[in-house]
């Protein structure tokens, strides 16, 4: 299960790098800050429901910003220590799925967020 979702994410950072490659010479450091935006969209997700099943009240949304920080600090850091083999063989990686269902994936993740937070919110 841990190597389908790290296979995910490596898809979905190969997906952005062959959409951005056009644009930019290397767009790692973009690649790498959507890539942890999204991975925190879930981690927030996921954190919330937790929360509010062991009944722990957030005061303060403002505070999930930090796994996106956390997230593209450990992001940029694994990406870092790969030797440069390692990273041409990523670059060249075909992704499982085409870049839309990266999109769409992107967008759902979004909506599920703001509607976990919003539920969240809700008073019982």
């Amino acid at each position: 299960m841990i190597k389908t979702i790290f296979d995910f994410w490596l898809d979905y950072s190969v997906s952005r790098y062959n959409r951005l490659k056009r644009y930019e010479n290397d767009p790692e450091v973009r690649i790498i800050l959507n890539t942890s935006f999204i991975q925190s969209l879930n981690v927030n997700t996921i954190l919330l429901i937790l929360l509010k099943l062991i009944n722990f009240n957030l005061v303060d949304l403002r505070y999930l910003i930090i796994t996106v920080i956390i997230l593209f600090i450990l992001n940029y850091l694994a990406y870092k220590r790969m030797s440069k083999e390692k990273k041409e063989m990523i670059k060249k990686r075909i992704p499982k799925y085409k870049r839309l269902y990266y999109v769409i994936y992107s967008l759902l993740s979004a909506v599920l967020l703001i509607l976990v937070v919003y539920l969240v919110s809700c008073k019982e």
